[in-house]
């Protein structure tokens, strides 16, 4: 390998554990191509199979190569945590094994500066291979994992011998650390929004409300993200009919979809749910929708109701910027966003009778609504925007490739 000039813009390769589109794939497309060329030239994104996410990144101009990145995928056993092993190891470990043959090929042809796994999964890849390389590396952790002895025991090497971890909340740095991560090698970076794409979007407000055949006067409740038992949805089900009770001409809209089998099953629990307590005209849900900024302009309340502590919660953020009230539970890094009764409402988490109590509150006070979602987008423009996000990750790049030259 070459040694790189401080002048010439960093050579970055990426990966990433696969091709679904969940948030880390969104986030990740949206800060690689918004990195400057001057500063730093994306080689490629090594990733597996040809999932949506893949059309995403290539419809920004960004390379993709498809190789088969290990996934030590989750099963139903719960003292292993979220680094759970499951049936699947065996195959799982076939294609580490085949990838790091592929990925010590694929460094050698790129010559890359710089490494960026975007996940704890990808993290566990690329270790071993990048250690016999003079290549500095970083990687990101997205979700919270917790302090269990096999979470320790997979990402120990990859703690130890990365230069740099980056967490996407205060919450999130915290529990790394506690998994034994140095502190000045992790770095603090929040997910950060467009808000001008929420501004562009609140010029068109009543197009959703039309498409659905809805009145101006309508009370809309939205929640949005992946359908997933950890997000809460069936607490949002169980919340409305005390919102109905109050409000019996408001209408729920759900924007989201699963990824996975097991969310498939979950969401068609949630449905069934909802036909046996008598919801379903009540209730709008989209599936998945490439204009959220356009929905959340027609939405009188944003509920986000995770069950499990939220790494930031980017949803939040979304409607925050939307200039929108938001309902949101108290775990992880949500603490970090709203600010309980200024710029949202904060509530329990997994606690139904609590969230619709919130839901009422502002469908009832429309100037509260108002000056919530003023509060919350002057919170988002001050310190989770998308360009505050990419400065910060041009930051920590520079700074790891310039800290490794001798």
């Amino acid at each position: 390998m070459t040694q790189r000039l401080r002048s010439a813009p960093i050579r970055l390769l990426v990966v990433n554990h696969g091709t679904l589109c969940g948030g880390v794939e969104k986030h990740l497309g949206d800060l690689l191509s918004c990195l400057p060329h001057d500063e730093v030239q994306v080689l490629a994104i090594v990733a597996t199979g040809q999932g949506p996410a893949r059309a995403l990144w290539e419809a920004v101009g960004l390379r993709c190569i498809d190789v088969p990145v290990p996934y030590f995928s989750r099963v139903p056993v719960p003292y292993f945590g979220v680094m759970r092993l499951s049936l699947q190891l065996p195959m799982e470990f076939l294609k580490w094994i085949y990838f790091c043959r592929a990925f010590r090929k694929l460094l050698h042809q790129e010559a890359p500066d710089l490494v960026y796994a975007s996940s704890p999964h990808a993290a566990i890849a690329v270790e071993p291979v990048l250690s016999r390389f003079q290549i500095p590396w970083v990687w990101q952790m997205p979700d919270l994992i917790k302090n269990r002895w096999l979470n320790r025991l997979a990402l120990r090497p990859a703690i130890k011998n990365s230069k740099a971890i980056i967490a996407n909340s205060r919450a999130m740095a915290d529990s790394i650390v506690r998994l034994g991560a140095d502190p000045p090698k992790v770095h603090q970076v929040y997910n950060g929004v467009d808000v001008s794409s929420f501004v562009v979007a609140a010029q068109s407000a009543g197009c959703f409300r039309a498409e659905v055949g809805l009145g101006a006067d309508v009370p809309l409740v939205g929640m949005f993200g992946q359908v997933t038992r950890w997000k809460g949805w069936h607490v949002f089900v169980e919340a409305i009919p005390n919102v109905v009770v109050r409000f019996p001409s408001a209408r729920f809209v759900l924007v989201g979809s699963p990824m996975k089998k097991s969310d498939r099953r979950y969401q068609a629990i949630v449905m069934a749910r909802l036909a046996g307590l008598g919801l379903d005209r009540f209730v709008i849900w989209t599936g998945f929708r490439e204009d959220v900024p356009r929905i959340m302009a027609d939405c009188d309340v944003i509920v986000h109701a995770s069950i499990q502590p939220e790494p930031l919660g980017v949803v939040i953020l979304e409607g925050m910027a939307a200039c929108k009230a938001v309902v949101c539970t108290s775990a992880g890094g949500t603490r970090e966003i709203v600010t309980h009764n200024e710029s949202g409402i904060v509530v329990p988490p997994g606690d139904p009778g609590a969230l619709a109590e919130a839901i009422n509150k502002l469908l009832s006070d429309p100037l509260l609504r108002v000056q919530m979602g003023k509060k919350g987008r002057e919170v988002v423009e001050s310190r989770f925007t998308h360009d505050r996000r990419v400065q910060a990750f041009r930051e920590v790049f520079r700074q790891t490739v310039d800290g490794s030259l001798k």
